[in-house]
């Protein structure tokens, strides 16, 4: 055992927040292999605590809270638990979105119509591309076939480099896409994810493709209503900016613009959308797990427009593939 110094006890005794910080260790079983790495996350948690009080005061339109993260400085979380790489331009291949202008129900939610996955969780890796991607092979396999099944990210991480992607350092959707059109699909089951990049072997090569898919759709950029429309097709692979600390510790509520920018880093999913007392919202599945947000889920605030990027840049790239 460690012993403490009365400069240690010290520490315990005048800061301010150091029963919510042991409350957070026992309840997310935290452990640090030194007291410099304990003071070190403490004095993080403190700086996040105020952040989230400051936030809710600010924000009572959301509701935000200490959650496993909240011993991570935010520049780190969001260096590692990210992964959309605006930098990359599309490919091209995809075909552009034809808008019908058809009447659209006031909601959707393909959670309720078997065709989203259970929230999953990118772990300590830029892989968030690959979530989004295989969310919206997902939603499109189970509409067209009836039959729900997890598909691999793993796959994609190890195997779709040549078509542009970058493992945990990033990728985009699009270019997911194409290598599953060329290529077909594993299953979750048969190549798990293991959170980091390796070489395209088995079982990326060697597994049954439990789903092909024959192209891919690029939605208008800037416009919502396009968006809506599509969403009500099916899942939608959406890039948002999500590199602020409401993100971080977000547990409910809808985000509004003055809560993101436009600058995409992140790769969702588009599962549906709603309206409450009045508020339109997109419901955006994320890769973060399910203790986070509204059981891994956030809601955006949606707009409609026919001109506009859409908060946290939600309808700037868009894209979903077809069997």
């Amino acid at each position: 055992m460690i012993p403490v110094s009365n400069a240690l006890w010290h520490f315990f005794f005048y800061q301010p927040y150091m029963k919510e910080f042991n409350d957070f260790v026992n309840k997310y079983n935290k452990t640090y292999n030194t007291w410099d790495d304990y003071l070190k996350a403490y004095d993080i948690f403190e700086m996040n605590y105020i952040v989230i009080k400051n936030m809710n005061y600010n924000y009572n339109y959301l509701n935000l809270e200490i959650n496993e993260f909240s011993d991570i400085h935010p520049k780190d979380f969001h260096m590692k638990k990210k992964g959309y790489s605006s930098h990359k331009q599309k490919t091209g291949s995809c075909e552009s979105f034809v808008f019908k202008n058809n009447t659209l129900p006031l909601s959707v939610d393909w959670r309720n119509e078997n065709a989203v996955t259970p929230v999953k969780n990118q772990g300590q890796c830029g892989s968030c591309w690959s979530f989004s991607a295989t969310g919206a092979m997902e939603g499109a396999w189970a509409i067209y076939s009836g039959d729900l099944v997890s598909l691999s990210e793993q796959q994609l991480m190890d195997c779709s480099k040549k078509y542009g992607d970058f493992g945990c350092n990033g990728g985009l959707m699009d270019s997911a896409f194409e290598y599953a059109i060329d290529n077909g699909m594993c299953s979750e089951d048969e190549d798990p994810y293991k959170g980091s990049t390796d070489s395209c072997i088995t079982p990326s090569l060697d597994c049954d493709r439990v789903a092909k898919f024959s192209h891919c759709v690029d939605i208008d950029s800037e416009n919502e209503l396009e968006l809506k429309e599509a969403v009500s097709l099916g899942p939608v692979s959406v890039a948002i900016e999500a590199d602020t600390s409401v993100f971080q510790f977000y547990s409910g509520g809808i985000i509004k613009s003055s809560n993101c920018g436009e600058s995409l880093d992140h790769g969702v999913l588009v599962v549906g959308y709603g309206e409450e007392n009045g508020e339109k919202y997109w419901i955006v599945k994320n890769s973060w797990g399910e203790s986070w947000g509204e059981n891994g889920y956030v809601r955006i605030a949606r707009t409609d427009s026919v001109s506009d990027s859409g908060v946290c840049g939600i309808a700037l790239q868009a894209s979903y593939p077809v069997v």
